[in-house]
């Protein structure tokens, strides 16, 4: 029975090393397909996301001149004198009624991409009250593109430094580009102008 045992635990032994072994040839293939869809989608990408109209906008009397055309696509409205509509188009479209977690669907890939070793950035750009804090921090109950991308980046490292194949080491800054200045929004700020914080 002893010999019977050992011969079954070789074997299991022998089965879970191939399976390893399989497994980190589907991970470096999966490494290289997901990389290349990547770069197929292109190197900058740029997403358009809609602010529905505050209330204090109803109340003026504003209406809203674009509309979504379809996932790609934004139709602006001109009203009198050009009485005209233009088309833009981008990588993605988000209406008014996009919750955070489709915004983040369409970012979450670049995630995996840290962990292959890419450089990835990801910022909002847009006038004052445009949306970028609620797009970039949200809420409590509805995190934006920050939080989830720390989360899903955190959970990734977990995941790997587990299967005992990398170990990492994170370092973070967050800077905000205000008219001319670039601000650290780490720094302690007292009171310190905003060319103090550079």
């Amino acid at each position: 029975q002893l010999q019977t045992a050992q011969a079954t635990a070789d074997h299991f032994s022998a089965k879970y090393h191939e399976l390893e072994a399989r497994f980190q040839e589907e991970q470096i293939i999966r490494k290289k397909y997901h990389n290349q869809i990547q770069d197929m989608k292109g190197s900058v990408r740029v997403f358009c996301r809609f602010r529905p109209l505050a209330k204090r906008e109803e109340d003026l009397g504003d209406i809203p001149v674009l509309h979504k055309a379809d996932a790609f696509s934004v139709d602006l409205h001109r009203l009198a004198p050009h009485n005209d509509t233009r088309r833009f188009d981008f990588d993605a479209v988000f209406g008014g009624d996009s919750p955070q977690e489709e915004v983040f669907g369409d970012c979450e890939d670049l995630v995996r991409s840290v962990i292959d070793g890419y450089n990835v950035t990801i910022f909002a750009y847009g006038q004052t009250g445009a949306g970028k804090t609620h797009t970039m921090y949200g809420t409590s109950d509805h995190p934006g593109l920050a939080p989830r991308a720390i989360d899903s980046l955190f959970h990734l490292i977990h995941r790997e430094e587990k299967q005992g194949r990398k170990t990492f080491t994170v370092k973070a800054y967050m800077i905000e580009l205000y008219k001319q200045d670039i601000l650290d929004l780490l720094a302690e700020r007292r009171d310190q102008n905003p060319k103090d914080q550079k």
